[in-house]
């Protein structure tokens, strides 16, 4: 077959929808209704998406409920599960969980055995990399400290950190050739506080370089919006360190990251003062060591569109609201023409913009499918020499 289409999709809270979906008759009828009408939309939004390999984020939680909520949403796909129906395997917390799909035609087209890499090698090839500072999954990250009775900041602590919601890797030879599509969802930069945004905002707007002031207005969410972006910079570090490992074992090996990782365009506010860096920076790599660099598969994606989600950001609000929290990246030896035998050309990337906004017309906002558009990558395959 020429090619393949990868995407990834953020569809928001896809959990909820499903233990609406299973409300009884009664009170609970109208969220049930509207519940049978989200769903609907999200299947026509994959089915039209026409994805060969779709991640999703946020999807149910445990495998019985993912292949329930799947079947409705998603009935051309097999589901990529590891057979364990307690949940440990996939070491995530919360409801939002991460999936891979695989279109059940493109399977069978491509001759591919699909499977999910067993956590405890990601450990393993990440200790190694990291000299053991990487144990069990969990490392040390210096995180800012607050008194609550002074008011005010005390000094950092070192603690030990996991991901959030681990990440989840798919494995398939394609031709002879290993290639692993590593799926994120890093941990939120949310705070729930319940003085941050209308203090804090009302602070920065007037005093937008003063760092004593805005700190000054509420300096417990300063620490908290630092300690979550310290986390969340750690948890991409750690998929680097998985990386470089896999580099450390063969010259180019051929990975692909996508998904939600939490991050805007550039360095935010928080990392302007406090981080110095952009989340993306600790995932891509290095450009003196090019040849472990990631490539972006938006990178020449037409600027004014190179967006998936619209957020306006009280605590900066001169930003873009327009920003890229979904992402797919690739390593090198996936592009240029001596790629074999997947290619990623010129101009295969795109948000799929068009898509979302035709199936969400139809729909009043308390149903929208999601507040992220997809993201796509069509990848070739180069091996008879078709384009």
């Amino acid at each position: 077959m020429p090619s393949f289409k990868l995407a990834s999709w953020n569809v928001e809270y896809a959990d909820r929808t499903l233990s609406d979906l299973e409300l009884p008759d009664g009170p609970g009828a109208g969220k049930r209704r509207n519940a049978e009408r989200k769903i609907e939309a999200i299947a026509a939004e994959i089915s039209e998406l026409d994805a060969d390999i779709l991640f999703v984020c946020e999807g149910p939680r445990g495998e019985e409920r993912a292949l329930k909520y799947f079947a409705r949403a998603a009935p051309g796909y097999e589901l990529v599960t590891r057979n364990d129906a307690t949940g440990k395997e996939y070491a995530t917390q919360g409801i939002q969980w991460l999936w891979f799909l695989v279109k059940r035609s493109f399977r069978a087209a491509a001759a591919i055995t699909p499977s999910l890499l067993p956590l405890a090698t990601w450990r393993a090839f990440t200790e190694s990399e990291s000299l053991g500072r990487t144990r069990d999954g969990k490392w040390l990250v210096a995180l800012p400290t607050f008194d609550k009775e002074s008011g005010r900041a005390g000094p950092s602590e070192l603690v030990r950190h996991s991901h959030y919601r681990h990440p989840q890797v798919l494995v398939f030879d394609f031709k002879g050739r290993r290639i692993e599509l590593i799926g994120l969802h890093l941990k939120s930069k949310f705070i729930d506080q319940t003085d941050p945004t209308k203090k804090w905002a009302a602070a920065a707007s007037t005093a937008f370089d003063d760092i004593a002031a805005s700190m000054k207005a509420s300096p417990g969410f300063v620490t908290e919006a630092v300690k979550a972006r310290a986390k969340t910079s750690s948890e991409a570090s750690d998929v680097r360190t998985y990386i470089d490992r896999r580099f450390a074992q063969e010259p180019q090996p051929a990975l692909f990251v996508l998904g939600d990782v939490n991050d805007g365009p550039g360095k935010e506010l928080f990392e302007e003062w406090f981080l110095l860096h952009d989340l993306i920076g600790n995932l891509q790599g290095d450009v003196f060591f090019a040849r472990k660099f990631l490539n972006h598969a938006l990178f020449d994606f037409p600027d004014a569109l190179r967006w998936s989600v619209k957020f306006e950001d009280a605590l900066d609000p001169r930003r873009n609201p327009n920003i890229l929290l979904d992402h797919i990246l690739f390593t090198q030896t996936l592009c240029g023409e001596t790629a074999w035998p997947l290619r990623v050309r010129g101009g295969a990337g795109k948000v799929e913009h068009e898509v979302h906004e035709r199936v969400n017309s139809l729909l009043p906002k308390s149903l929208a499918t999601s507040d992220h558009r997809p993201v796509s990558v069509v990848v070739s395959d180069v091996s008879g020499g078709s384009t």
